[in-house]
């Protein structure tokens, strides 16, 4: 379980998301109650959510930012 978790580690720190997921689905697999993976993952995917909306707004200021050129 270590090595999962300094994998895990490794994967958060380079925002590979899909991959510390999938490492996280492995150990709750094996182990369904382990409260650090389920916790981590809850974490993963509250990052993944705020990235994903940073984007739209970052998105969002770019088109304003082209229609204020017109």
């Amino acid at each position: 379980m270590f090595r999962v978790v300094l994998l895990v580690g490794a994967l958060m720190a380079a925002q590979r998301f899909d991959e510390e997921l999938t490492a996280y689905d492995r150990l709750l697999a094996r182990a369904p109650q382990a409260f650090d993976a389920l916790y981590n993952r809850g974490v993963i995917l509250s990052q993944r959510a705020a990235i994903q909306s940073q984007k739209g707004l970052f998105e969002e200021a770019l088109a304003s930012l082209d229609q204020a050129a017109l």
